[in-house]
Parts: C-alpha cells; sequence; structure tokens
C-alpha cells in the first residue's frame, strides 16, 4: 500500500494530476496528536508551526473516520475535555486510547506521519463553541489530509489491524472406524467476487455500521484518499483508482467532490441535481445518536456548494432553487434508525402525530426542511433535471434562518419562509382517493373543476381530510420525457420553438406544497406536496382564478 500511495503522490501509473489533496491551501487542523514516539500528545497548530523550520510547509496529517460504537463505548473512550485544556500539556500513551485509534497511530506510523487527527481528541467534546468551531471545517480538516484511515469496524473497542475472525466448528464420524470423531474448525480467509473491483468495494461499504453512521458520509466524500480497512482486505482509494491489498484494482467507487467536477457554467438545476442526489440519496437515511447533528454532519459538503456557487444555504435547501427544493417527499414505512439499530420513530400514522411531532424539542428544522424529519425522505427532484423542462417559479419566498452557534452552515435556532402567491384554500372535509398510478399519493378534487395528486407527511390512510388546510403553488414546469431518449424530439426550428412557447404557457404542470394551520399562531406548517396537471382538469392555469395571498411558513 504504501507503493500505491507514493505512485499516487508522484502521478504514476496513470493517476491523475488531481490525484491526492490541494496541498498548496497550506491548511493544518486547530489541534492534531502528535504520533512521533511511544508517548502521544495533543498540541495545537501554533505550537506546531512555531516549531517548522524557516521555509518549510506545513506537515502532512493522517485523519481518522470511524464509529464511535455504543453509548458506553463512546462514554468510556478517551476524550478531549476542558479539564485536560488546563493542563500544561495533555500527555497519554497508545494503551489509553481505544483499539481504532491505537491502530490508526501504527497505520500513520508506518506511512512516517508525524500527525494524526481524531475527531475525540482533538475537538474538545464539553465545549460546544470548540465544537461548533471544529465541526464547521470538516470540508478542510478530510479534504487537506494526506490521507484518510477508515476503520469499518462497529465499535472503537474493535481493532481493524487485528479483527476478529470468524470460525465455525463442524462435527465429523469416520466412516471407517466410527470411534474415530472429532471437529474442522474452519475459519473465512477470502472470497473472490466476479464482481469488478469498485462493485465490491460498494457493497462492502454499504454494509456496515459505519456506512449508516451520520458523520462518515462528508468525512468520505470530503476525503481525496481513503485507506479503508475492512474485516478480511485493505483498500486504498484515491480519486482515480481503487486498490486491494488482495490484488484487484477498478474505479474510486465513492466520488469526492473534487472527482463530481460540478461546473459553476453548468445550468443551475443540474447544479442543484447533484446536492438532492447527495442529500435525499445518500444521506437522509443516515444514523446519528444526536438528531441534532443532521445539519451539522453535512455542513463541511454545504460549505464546498457555497463557496463553489455562491447560493444561501437554508436548513439544508438552497434559496436559488427553494421551489423545487421543497418538494422533498415522505416515503411511507421506512424510517432512519438508532444507535443501538432500533426503531427511533417513523412516518405518523395521522395528521395529529405529525403536528405534535413538528412541534416537540429539540429544534432540528423548520416543517418545510427535510433535515428536521426523523424519517426516510424520496423525492422526485432528484432526477427532476431530466424529467422536468423550463422550470418557473410561480410564487415569492424569502427564507431567512438563525443558527444556534458559530457554523453558519449547522444547528439552527429558528428558521421561516415569508410566501406571497396563489393559495387554495382546502375545505375542511375534503375527499381524497388513492391514487393508483402514483404509489403512496392521493388524489383530490378541488372546487372549480380542478383536481391534484397529493403526497402527505403522514400516512393518510382516510378518505376524508379533515383540518385547516392550504395548498401553496410554488411553481410550473414542462414535462418533455421524449427529450430524454430522443435527441431529435428537441425543437430546432424557430417556427416550432414560437408554437412550443404558446403551448408552454397553456400546459404547465404545476406544483407547489400543503401547509396546515399552526396550532398555537397564525404561521403555516409544511404537511405535504402536490401536483397539478392539464390532463387531470389542473395545470397552472387553474391556479390563476385565485388571488394571491401572504402567509409565514415555520
Amino acid at each position: 500500500m504504501r507503493s500505491r500511495l507514493a505512485n499516487c503522490d508522484e502521478r504514476k501509473e496513470q493517476h491523475q494530476p488531481h490525484c491526492g489533496p490541494d496541498y498548496t491551501k497550506g491548511f493544518l487542523p486547530h489541534r492534531l496528536i502528535d504520533i512521533q514516539s511511544s508517548t502521544l500528545e495533543v498540541v495545537c497548530r501554533a505550537d506546531i508551526l512555531e516549531s517548522l523550520p524557516t521555509g518549510d510547509s506545513v506537515p502532512y496529517y493522517a485523519a481518522l473516520s470511524y464509529c464511535w460504537g455504543s453509548l458506553l463505548d463512546a462514554a468510556n473512550q478517551l476524550t478531549l475535555l476542558t479539564s485536560c485544556l488546563k493542563r500544561e500539556r495533555f500527555i497519554f500513551s497508545s494503551h489509553d486510547v481505544p483499539a481504532v485509534v491505537r491502530d490508526a497511530v501504527a497505520v500513520a506510523q508506518s506511512l512516517s506521519l508525524r500527525y494524526l487527527w481524531v475527531d475525540a481528541l482533538c475537538i474538545v467534546q464539553d465545549d460546544l463553541s470548540d465544537w461548533e468551531t471544529e465541526s464547521s471545517q470538516m470540508n478542510q480538516i478530510y479534504g487537506c489530509a494526506y490521507i484518510t484511515i477508515c476503520s469499518l469496524t462497529a465499535s472503537c473497542n474493535l481493532s481493524f489491524l487485528d479483527p476478529e475472525i470468524l470460525t465455525t466448528s463442524i462435527d465429523f464420524r469416520s466412516t471407517i472406524n466410527h470411534e474415530v470423531r472429532g471437529q474442522y474448525a474452519i475459519t473465512y480467509s477470502y472470497c473472490v467476487s466476479l464482481r469488478s473491483g469498485a462493485g465490491i468495494l460498494v457493497d462492502r461499504l454499504m454494509e456496515n455500521r459505519w456506512s449508516r453512521r451520520g458523520w462518515t458520509f462528508q468525512e468520505a466524500l470530503l476525503s481525496e484518499r481513503f485507506l479503508c480497512f475492512e474485516q478480511y482486505d485493505v483498500s486504498f482509494s484515491c480519486s482515480d483508482r481503487v486498490a486491494y491489498l488482495s490484488g484487484h484494482v477498478g474505479e474510486r467507487p465513492i466520488e469526492t467532490l473534487r472527482m463530481m467536477q460540478v461546473d459553476i457554467r453548468e445550468p443551475q438545476e443540474s447544479i442543484w441535481a447533484v446536492w438532492y442526489q447527495l442529500v435525499l440519496a445518500r444521506y437522509c437515511d443516515r444514523i446519528f445518536t444526536n438528531c441534532e447533528d443532521v445539519l451539522p454532519a453535512i455542513s463541511g459538503v454545504a460549505r464546498v456548494f457555497h463557496k463553489t456557487f455562491g447560493a444561501n444555504y437554508v436548513a439544508g435547501l438552497w434559496d436559488t432553487d427553494l421551489a423545487v427544493g421543497l418538494m422533498w417527499e415522505v416515503e411511507a414505512n421506512r424510517h432512519r434508525g438508532d444507535l443501538s439499530g432500533l426503531l427511533r420513530s417513523q412516518q405518523p400514522t395521522t395528521l395529529t402525530d405529525l403536528l405534535k411531532a413538528l412541534g416537540s424539542p429539540p429544534y432540528v428544522a423548520p416543517s418545510w426542511s427535510w433535515a428536521g424529519r426523523q424519517v426516510w425522505i424520496d423525492s422526485p427532484i432528484v432526477s427532476y433535471s431530466q424529467v422536468w423542462r423550463d422550470v418557473h417559479d410561480e410564487c415569492h419566498m424569502s427564507a431567512s434562518v438563525t443558527v444556534a452557534g458559530y457554523n453558519p452552515f449547522g444547528r439552527l435556532k429558528d428558521a421561516w419562509i415569508d410566501f406571497s402567491g396563489t393559495v387554495v384554500h382546502i375545505g375542511p372535509y375534503t375527499t381524497i382517493r388513492p391514487s393508483g398510478e402514483f404509489p403512496g399519493h392521493y388524489g383530490m378534487d378541488l372546487d372549480k373543476g380542478g383536481s391534484v395528486i397529493c403526497r402527505f407527511d403522514w400516512y393518510a390512510n382516510t378518505t376524508v381530510l379533515r383540518g385547516r388546510f392550504k395548498m401553496a403553488l410554488l411553481g410550473s414546469f414542462i414535462e418533455h420525457p421524449e427529450a430524454d431518449n430522443d435527441p431529435d424530439a428537441r425543437v430546432s426550428d424557430p417556427r416550432d420553438q414560437t408554437r412550443t412557447a404558446e403551448l408552454d404557457a397553456r400546459e404547465r404542470t404545476a406544483f407547489g406544497i400543503i401547509l396546515h394551520k399552526h396550532p398555537r399562531s397564525n404561521d403555516f406548517l409544511r404537511v405535504g406536496v402536490f401536483f397539478s396537471m392539464i390532463s387531470r382538469g389542473g395545470g397552472v392555469r387553474y391556479f390563476s382564478c385565485y388571488e394571491a395571498e401572504r402567509l409565514r411558513i415555520i
């Protein structure tokens, strides 16, 4: 593995120029563990830089990505506390740290690295301000690391260099001499797969507790080089490829943000489609010990998007694409898990349960953000850039957020949207019916001959919708599925373009969110989404007969 890392450093054997971290940034974390000797010490960046010879660049360091384990395992591991900072030096031995950290020290030393970053020992765990500051820099901490060492073990107490090997025993008895009997001890060594190297790593990474932990999502996405220790193999992956100690070679299965090469010159819908794909398809089902960490644990990725594209980040969404971003959906009968793998919460079964959940502490995110729901999130917006054409905003929205700490992309204290646009009042006893065409959705007939397809944020196992509901029109689009399969189907003749524009104005599909009045204020909560199509007596023209309203969504 050292030779593969050296080849990556020197851009040999077809490694690309973008392989490895960007050392020109000159970044160094606030604290690192000095692992030069058998005695380990947490040292500050200022002391490291002061000790450097004149003209030397910042030293390389490794970062560790791992699972703390159960609440008991997490509580018993050595961590950096405010009391440790009162000492002149925070020194400890490798025997004081859990097995995963001890193994990471050994690996980093074998790579001739002097410094190692471990969250438990480099962030003051009982100082919220320090935690806020350090957790907001994850994009730099992992993005600038010489290499990220990843342990797929389920607990910090389980060694990845000396893993527990699965064995089984099979009784036998001789067919020649029945008095001869005993046991075979069978140990799993290695299994050769017919799949590609990348496919193997995807399977292994996705089938363990590490891949379900919330914080490890951005740790993998932000790391340029990954040294992953599995139970029976070791893999090294960079921006160019993945190679196994057992001999497999393939393309890296987990892209880094730099590999995605999302260009600011691309259409905005393509840029935000990448965000939706990351968040809704890969992140929203992750496990958190503390549900308030949902936004902080992706803040490093959000910071990169903000720096690259300039849009304002609002509770997991972006202000330049807010209408589409609000169209996430709650997927029925799926849920997030807690640390022990037990059910933590699932889709509310009644509207009353939903309203109660939205008002219960702790505050994580507003009702209109996917981040505040402890359920599985699904959404058509993951692929909207391939199906929706010419998306128009049909309202005006201004989103505001108040962060709870120092991280502008982290925990929230409050958030709201001031909405101005077309609103349709839904009667207190409106009939709904399951949609045969769209599973999990319901059809709803409106006054004046209109109809919509809805999906609610609770399990609406009823035929009558009871409550104080409104529908807020957010936007509209033209659906051109044939343009995806046949490039020649796209309009090219100017006369056809004129006819299409005239047709667009009349046959635009409308979309928006379903709101319910807050039980204790005049504000509104997001409780579902809707689509209204021309073929079902709706479309954007149906809403032209309703007046605009102003309201606040919290």
